[in-house]
């Protein structure tokens, strides 16, 4: 595991040297935090390291300035506000809620505004209107083949139901509403729309959905030349499911697990779909590593990066 986070952050390194400052904009500050509180908050120090915990007592000190005591698991530290890059309530820290990996779930995007990249050749960009409304628009820009052969997509989603379960915010419950527009070539429109529900602990984010294909054919030609042509099956009206789950690792505060399990349609077609891999993400940049099995075309790497200034 520690292996493959190193891998993770020599990939990040760029992204995160360019959001540092972002983050430190965002940050709150030591006047902002309420003593006694239930409240997990996450500090990020100057030299890298990383601490969790609630505070309980304020102080100053002549030499080093105004600073912290916090309870973490291992027992009590002491901050100084000059060591602390960036302080954020911990729930606050996971920017990608919104999302297992590929899937949705329930939560809002809200002002986690974000740039990715999917699998190196699919820009794409999320963002929030208040807490209610997320919107995601992607296309690829494959090399080499004509624009009306892209790959497009439209992804609407109306929260309608978002409700904290525990004064520390760690339990919550979302329901969820949307369209997924899908263009695979600018001929064939593959439409959803969709239902979907999240629980949510302090480790684990679990989401049901399911979703219903909307008019259109039953069967599209997919074009890529000079590449590939396949065959995409995706019958009219035809009801599909999927559950989702991704969990924090408790030992770090950066590292993730996911799982996604779905049926585009109940009725046969491209249908089976199981996603598993890994997450590393900070409060800025976010790398998903893993693979997709699908009836066709079988075993695909996925690579997912985003970037979240705001």
């Amino acid at each position: 595991m520690n292996v493959l986070k190193r891998i993770f952050k020599a990939m990040m390194l760029i992204f995160m040297s360019s959001s540092s400052v972002l983050s430190q904009e965002n940050s709150l500050h030591l006047e902002d935090l309420p003593l006694h509180s239930p409240m997990l908050y996450y500090f990020r120090l100057k030299n890298g390291d990383i601490l969790s915990g609630r505070i309980f007592d304020y102080i100053v000190d002549k030499e080093n300035g105004p600073g912290v005591r916090i309870q973490t698991e291992i027992g009590k530290a002491t901050l100084y506000e000059y060591q602390i890059s960036e302080i954020k309530p911990l729930g606050s820290v996971n920017k990608h809620t919104h999302r297992s990996s590929l899937l949705p779930t329930a939560e809002p995007i809200g002002d986690n505004h974000y740039i990715g990249l999917y699998e190196l050749i699919v820009p794409a960009v999320g963002f929030g209107i208040t807490d209610y409304v997320s919107v995601i628009a992607a296309r690829s820009i494959i090399p080499g083949i004509f624009p009306n052969e892209q790959i497009s997509l439209l992804n609407g989603k109306v929260t309608i139901f978002n409700e904290k379960l525990t004064s520390t915010k760690d339990n919550a419950i979302s329901m969820a509403f949307g369209w997924n527009s899908l263009w695979v070539n600018t001929i064939n429109n593959i439409n959803h729309a969709y239902f979907v529900t999240t629980f949510e602990t302090y480790s684990v984010r679990a989401s049901a959905l399911l979703m219903m294909k909307i008019g259109g054919e039953d069967a599209y030609v997919a074009t890529f030349s000079p590449y590939t042509a396949f065959n995409v099956f995706a019958p009219r009206n035809s009801p599909g499911a999927g559950i989702t789950t991704d969990i924090k690792f408790n030992d770090t505060h950066d590292l993730y697990a996911f799982g996604e399990v779905w049926f585009n349609s109940f009725q046969g077609g491209n249908a089976a779909n199981i996603l598993a891999g890994i997450r590393m993400a900070d409060t800025r940049v976010s790398a998903d590593i893993g693979f997709l099995f699908t009836t066709a075309p079988g075993l695909v790497p996925i690579a997912i990066f985003s970037w979240t200034p705001f």
